[in-house]
């Protein structure tokens, strides 16, 4: 074999390596830093306006990146430039001073924590910070911090260093926390992991721009202030983060935060009388059952409060001390009368203080509405408690249901669900606008009968009366 060949069988040789290398899946890309830079800012006339005492993140990336910022010192006092680099941060910094008609001052290779630069100024007047790496190299790790301090004096918090999500500081749910947020632009990061998804309750004082992120540093929710959140809804078992920084130039007061489990509560009522999780039930009680811990407790006695039978259909309102229910079959109520399996009745636990009483009502009379036959009773029912009496019934009905619309006739299924918005005026009639807000053969639900039903902003939830396939 000549040389000639064999040159060109490596060349197709490292072209083809250079094919498949290339094929392999991008890496991941890293999160973007913190209190962050904004590109571009390469140069003096693209230089970042950043404030003194404020610590400012960036990243070196991508490769020939050189990080420019722009800055007013008031005063003849010295300032100091303080560098601080993350562990994981390869970064070997370069700091330059320049002035404002873009005049190296001084230029020094800084600690990755600690003092890089002192000057004293004389004047009051714009200087230039520029940020590299002494070997001019870069990437997603190559992370660093700065600040610009007029007064020598130490910044503590018993949680630093925790600037960086690769160095945030290990959290256990329900630890309270007691830190600072110094100097302005400080960033804390607390890190923890959950073995199962359930919600968080947010419990603060004098937090700001809290953030709650996911393994690889995705947003998951953003709040500028953080006093008491619920729920905040977790994913997914994992690791997770929270950030809290401030972008104030000035003092802020030390801030406490705690994350706490919330168990999320799903209310059930069953067909017939038993025993669950050491909790016996009758056909017209409620349970509650918290997700968080997988316990039963009871929730809803019905003989308690005077009513039998087979409870159908249950909501609840905003509080827990408004109760909605449907039932099996037609049956007295204390205080209301004889109700029907088409209407909805409402318990509400009184306002004492108001001078309301607890007592039953009957909300929701089916029989106006056209909810007549067998086949039109409520076997599934949420409902969206508005102020005063206005209210959306979304309700499924036990058959396939003719109900008279504005022209025609409404015609529905057993796992079509009903929106009925409106209320009863004082005469006792019902006002109400009805529609089909779910269709359950548009969304796959076959020929199953709803009989659990309940609503959540843009979620849905359902329970069937045989088993079935969704989705996979």
């Amino acid at each position: 074999m000549n040389h000639r060949l064999l040159t060109l069988l490596l060349v197709a040789l490292l072209a083809l390596v250079a094919v498949v290398a290339t094929g392999e899946a991008a890496a991941a890309a890293a999160p973007q830093p913190q209190q962050p830079e904004w590109e571009p800012n390469n140069s003096f006339d693209d230089a970042n306006w950043i404030g003194s005492g404020v610590r400012q993140h960036g990243r070196i990336d991508p490769a020939g990146d050189v990080d420019y910022y722009l800055f007013n010192h008031w005063g003849e006092d010295t300032f100091y430039v303080d560098t601080r680099l993350p562990e994981s941060s390869p970064l070997k910094p370069v700091i330059a001073l320049y002035d404002e008609e873009q005049n190296l001052l001084m230029e020094a290779e800084c600690p990755r924590d600690g003092r890089c630069l002192t000057y004293m100024p004389g004047v009051s007047s714009h200087f230039y910070v520029v940020v590299s790496d002494r070997d001019g190299r870069s990437g997603p790790a190559y992370e660093y911090s700065f600040i610009i301090l007029v007064e020598d004096e130490p910044q503590i918090d018993p949680y630093e260093p925790n600037d960086f999500l690769s160095e945030a500081t290990p959290y256990t749910l329900g630890q309270e926390i007691r830190a600072l947020m110094e100097p302005a632009g400080d960033i804390d990061n607390f890190v923890f992991t959950m073995d199962h998804a359930f919600d968080l309750v947010v419990n603060s004082e004098n937090v700001r721009n809290f953030r709650l992120l996911d393994a690889e540093g995705k947003e998951l929710y953003a709040v500028p202030y953080a006093w008491l959140l619920m729920p905040l809804r977790i994913p997914a078992p994992g690791t997770y983060y929270v950030q809290v920084h401030t972008e104030v130039i000035g003092e802020d007061p030390p801030y406490r935060l705690q994350l706490l489990a919330a168990p999320r509560s799903i209310y059930v009522s069953f067909a017939g009388k038993g025993r669950v999780g050491g909790v016996a039930f009758g056909p017209a009680d409620v349970l509650r059952y918290y997700t968080l811990d997988g316990s039963w407790h009871p929730f809803f006695r019905a003989a308690d409060y005077g009513v039998g039978g087979n409870v159908v259909g249950f909501g609840i309102g905003k509080d827990t001390s408004d109760l909605y229910f449907t039932f099996a079959a037609a049956q007295n109520i204390p205080g209301v009368g004889r109700v029907t399996p088409s209407d909805v009745v409402r318990y509400t636990a009184g306002y004492p203080e108001w001078g309301i009483d607890p007592g039953w009502e009957r909300v929701f009379i089916g029989a106006p509405l056209g909810l007549t036959t067998a086949a039109e009773r409520i076997d599934a029912l949420v409902v969206d408690a508005n102020w005063g009496n206005d209210r959306t019934y979304y309700v499924s009905t036990s058959g396939r249901a003719r109900l008279p619309y504005a022209i025609g006739q409404l015609l529905v299924n057993n796992n079509d669900v009903i929106s009925f918005s409106g209320w009863i005026d004082e005469n006792g009639t019902s006002q109400f606008f009805m529609q089909t807000v779910l269709g359950g053969q548009a969304a796959g639900l076959g020929a199953a009968n709803v009989t659990g039903l309940d609503w959540e902003e843009t979620a849905w939830y359902f329970t069937f009366e045989r088993p079935i396939q969704l989705g996979g």
